[in-house]
């Protein structure tokens, strides 16, 4: 029996302060406009009257997104090198620099939009579940950074 990791994201506590976003991108050296993680704030409603009295009927909220290390990962099918493997021990999906031609193919077969294309090396990457530290049996660097700990490493058994 082998598991699966995800990342369990409360919503409900989420206040949008994009530190787990940051602190992806610190830990992987990521360029402007380049996230393995985004923060992204949906909002609504409208403001009524009542009289002289203003009703708001307004809602705001936050989703911190990344790659979801798919059961069956469409950019690992899609990729003509071979550089997109699967961990069988806990799910984790990875993207092989050295064997990455660059072609892109897998970053427009994602659904979840969470491969990003890094134009200094010309390669695709994701998040990697900061498998270094999960290595050392730490949290990954979006978890521990997370002041509300609305973001926890989940187990699943497979």
């Amino acid at each position: 029996m082998s598991i699966q990791l995800n990342f369990d994201f409360n919503e409900k506590y989420c206040t949008g302060c994009a530190t787990c976003q940051i602190a992806c991108k610190d830990k992987n050296n990521l360029k402007s406009g380049e996230f393995f993680r985004k923060v992204t704030e949906y909002e609504g409603g409208s403001y009524g009257t009542a009289g002289e009295v203003i009703l708001p009927d307004v809602y705001a909220y936050w989703r911190s997104d990344t790659c979801k290390h798919c059961h069956d990962p469409h950019c690992l099918e899609v990729c003509p090198s071979g550089a997109i493997t699967k961990n069988p021990e806990n799910g984790i999906v990875l993207i092989h620099h050295e064997t990455c031609t660059g072609c892109r193919k897998c970053e427009r077969s994602c659904p979840h939009h969470a491969i990003a294309f890094l134009s200094e090396l010309r390669k695709a990457a994701k998040c990697d579940f900061c498998r270094d530290l999960l290595a050392k049996d730490q949290e990954p660097a979006c978890v521990s950074a997370c002041p509300m700990r609305v973001l926890k490493v989940q187990k699943e058994l497979r």
